[in-house]
């Protein structure tokens, strides 16, 4: 039963995760297409000094974009990933959750043999196994946007950054997803995923430059989502801990509130 209904789920999300491909790899590649033009001359230098200080956090580190390595890392997967994954987490949890419990489908599914248990891991597990699969595709994405500018190929770091944003993504999904599955509610579900997503997008961007937002940044998800440190180093043990904790958290929630509410 449990392989029945994940493999059904995953069935039928098979054309939300075709799209999602499209996304995540063209994003991917196009942006390593940009990669001679910051890498040589001035113009990220002189862009940067014109910008405010508040505003620099969203281009990252021009330093960043002299190499292959810092250029992936900071344009691809610290800028443009979390958000995209995050959006991604919070279209997919919704309709995993409050739309199949709007149409129905949901009570009839807690109505056969299945706990509410197993019912829940196993569209957890799905949006999960989604994660990983955009995660791949992304990666994909970007070993052939530095085949096609022929730079040599930082296969441990691409691993490294696919690993901790299927981390991140699993989490940042598993949030809203809990909150749908175990309330319920739509407009619950949307506004705390638009607060996890853009606030925490907000949050660490202006955190770089406006001193009493630092002290509050670590509630947001994406202080939690260094990508920096896999360059020169390994995973920050304390990063995946709490996100390892939220995701347990969350998943807690959802079990308990699921299993004891009325489905509508």
């Amino acid at each position: 039963m449990m392989r029945t209904l994940l493999t059904r789920t995953l069935y039928e999300k098979r054309w939300f995760l075709a799209g999602w491909s499209v996304v995540f790899a063209v994003m991917t590649t196009l942006v390593l297409l940009f990669y001679p033009s910051f890498s040589e001359g001035p113009a990220i230098d002189e862009l940067t000094k014109t910008m405010p200080q508040q505003l620099r956090g969203l281009i990252g580190d021009p330093d960043q974009y002299k190499t292959i390595e810092g250029f992936i890392a900071s344009q691809i997967y610290d800028i443009r990933m979390p958000l995209l994954i995050m959006i991604m987490g919070l279209v997919l949890s919704v309709g995993l959750t409050v739309r199949e419990e709007e149409t129905g489908e949901l009570r009839t599914l807690s109505a056969v043999k299945l706990s509410r248990t197993r019912l829940l891991v196993e569209k957890w597990l799905a949006g999960s196994l989604i994660v990983i699969a955009l995660n791949l595709v992304a990666a994909a994405g970007t070993y052939v946007g530095v085949l096609a500018l022929g730079e040599p190929l930082p296969h441990e770091l691409i691993w490294r950054l696919m690993t901790l944003s299927s981390i991140f993504g699993i989490v940042a999904f598993s949030i809203p997803f809990s909150v749908g599955i175990g309330s319920g509610n739509r407009a619950a579900t949307m506004f705390i995923g638009l607060v996890v997503t853009v606030g925490s997008f907000l949050l660490t961007t202006f955190a770089k430059a406006v001193d009493w937002l630092k002290d509050w940044e670590v509630l947001s998800l994406v202080h939690y989502y260094d990508t920096q440190s896999l360059k020169s180093g390994d995973f920050s043990q304390a990063d995946i801990s709490v996100l390892l904790v939220v995701l347990l958290a969350v998943l807690t929630f959802a079990i308990i509130r699921f299993r004891s509410r009325d489905i509508a």
